[in-house]
């Protein structure tokens, strides 16, 4: 046998055998690495893409987050990241593809010039008729990456607000809206893969109508040789089915495009809107916060708030209390820097808060909104919240600072409770108090409550105000409220209308003058509440 000179072993049919064997191990042994460095590839990019992705959302201005769809974002880190990743490997499967027409056409010219040039030459304009039928695909893709991203948002929305929908008896409307959209989608889904499949079906016959006429005119050529015209098709036919791979990975990769130039442009937004810090002076707070001629508006528009002077001194708890939309809220963002005034500063100690960095500001801030942010998690983790240096003693003055210490004992778990999704298994005021104690769990010098007590009972707002009449004089409070009942023992209110300060003073001693705003605002909210 020819081959026996070539062999490290004598030839038998158990050496062949054996050799076979290896071989076939050898072959599954290389498979499973290349398929090991490529899913490790793969899974790298992901996780790098979606922690660099999440990263800057983190870091982004809250102006810009505000204007983001939750379900466009959700979907960019999912599926987007995920389409990223496959788009990577259609580029390496079109390039693989296209190194191997190159050899087979190497191959192939040297068999037969004159009909591999002809055949590349019908390939070119193959791909070319075909090009049409690309950017159509190509448009289509973008239209089915919209209409993801809208059924993304639209599931988003519902099942954050599921409970206003079936205590509306809605569900019918939900679902039909629902099963619209995925209609839409289906439809072009459904055109885009017929697009696809259309290109990959018309290659094939062509290129065996092609190879027929090749056949017939070289059959009659002087000098016909068959072997070599066998050889130069077999290549010729490998090379459309290459040309058929290449074509398929361009398609998909259209496809993917839509999805991966969602992130490109996400990422690029969150780089362009980064907040920024520019301070880089330690927080110090030893006698007085002040908001000096602030001026605020959003997006070029009416002014929010307009000359807002209010002057806060250490362990004192004021308060800013006005109807819906004149400004109060806005009053908070800014103390938190999540925006930037427009004219006008806040100073700390004479120091503008500018002037200290973001984070460690911050840290020295308490903030207990109306919206309550709870963890699907325990108790425990829920007043941790991600923050560290934070002790089993903290945890429990927070606990009981926050009068929620009798409830929590109550718990076969204690602060081992799972509270459920958003808090699910607790009511809205106990919900409410350990959201208080996650803030004194980590002793700020700043405590802000943004309609903290708004949709509480009695009882529950009788206990957060009690907590805070046990923190005057030890943390300065800063109260925004609608209910002026919560704000009585606060020693000093500012009545807000219009984005201005109409009044301020000692909440009870303004009381007493039946001229001031804040008591006719005052009896006219009893005498709602008594009617």
């Amino acid at each position: 046998i020819a081959i026996n000179g070539y062999l490290p072993f004598p030839l038998s049919v158990t050496s062949l055998l054996s050799f076979m064997v290896a071989l076939f191990i050898f072959k599954a042994c290389a498979i499973l690495l290349f398929s090991y460095v490529r899913t490790k590839i793969v899974t790298d990019y992901k996780r790098h893409m979606r922690e660099e992705l999440f990263s800057l959302a983190l870091v982004a201005e809250w102006r810009f987050l505000l204007r983001q769809k939750l379900g466009y974002i959700q979907s960019a880190f999912i599926r987007g990241v995920d389409q990223g990743a496959a788009l990577f490997m259609s580029f390496g499967h079109a390039i693989l593809a296209l190194t191997t027409v190159c050899m087979y056409f190497l191959v192939s010219v040297n068999i037969s010039p004159n009909i591999t040039l002809i055949t590349m030459g019908g390939g070119i304009l193959l791909l070319i008729l075909l090009l049409p039928l690309g950017k159509i695909a190509k448009a289509a893709a973008y239209r089915v990456n919209q209409v993801e991203k809208d059924a993304s948002q639209h599931l988003s929305e519902h099942v954050i607000g599921m409970k206003v929908v079936k205590a509306a008896a809605v569900e019918n409307g939900v679902r039909e809206k629902t099963a619209e959209l995925l209609a839409i989608l289906r439809r072009l889904n459904i055109r885009s893969y017929m697009l696809r499949a259309s290109s990959a079906a018309f290659i094939q016959p062509i290129s065996f109508v092609f190879i027929t006429v090749i056949f017939v005119l070289s059959y009659r050529t002087p000098g016909f040789n068959l072997a070599a015209l066998i050889a130069t098709i077999y290549l010729i036919h490998k090379i459309f089915v290459d040309v058929e791979s290449i074509q398929r990975s361009l398609h998909t990769i259209s496809d993917l495009l839509p999805h991966t130039a969602d992130i490109i442009y996400l990422m690029d937004s969150l780089r362009k809107y980064r907040e920024h810090d520019l301070g880089d002076e330690p927080f110090s707070f030893q006698n007085e916060l002040e908001f000096r001629d602030l001026f605020f508006s959003y997006h070029s528009g009416p002014p929010v708030l307009s000359g807002i002077q209010i002057t806060v001194h250490k362990g004192d708890t004021i308060a800013v209390v006005g109807p819906s939309g004149v400004g109060k809220t806005s009053l908070v963002d800014l103390l938190l820097r999540l925006f930037t005034p427009e004219k006008g500063e806040i100073m700390i100690d004479g120091k503008d808060i500018s002037s200290i960095g973001v984070r460690e500001w911050r840290m020295h801030l308490g903030y207990v909104p109306q919206d309550i942010f709870l963890l699907n998690d325990t108790i425990r983790n829920n007043i941790l919240f991600y923050r560290t240096g934070i002790g089993e003693t903290d945890i429990e003055n927070a606990v009981k600072e926050a009068h929620i210490y009798e409830y929590v004992q109550s718990l076969p778990d204690g602060l081992d409770t799972m509270v459920g999704d958003r808090g699910i298994m607790l009511s809205a005021g106990q919900r409410q108090r350990i959201v208080l104690a996650r803030e004194l769990a980590h002793h700020p010098e700043i405590l802000v409550l943004d309609e903290a007590t708004s949709a509480l009972d009695n009882e529950s707002e009788s206990l957060i105000q009690k907590a805070l009449q046990q923190l005057h004089g030890k943390v300065t409070v800063i109260m925004i409220a609608h209910r002026l009942s919560t704000v009585l023992d606060a020693d000093r209110v500012y009545v807000l209308h219009g984005g201005r300060i109409i009044e301020e003073g000692n909440p009870r001693k303004l009381l007493e003058d039946p001229q001031s705003n804040f008591y006719k605002a005052y009896h006219v909210k009893r005498s709602a509440l008594s009617v």
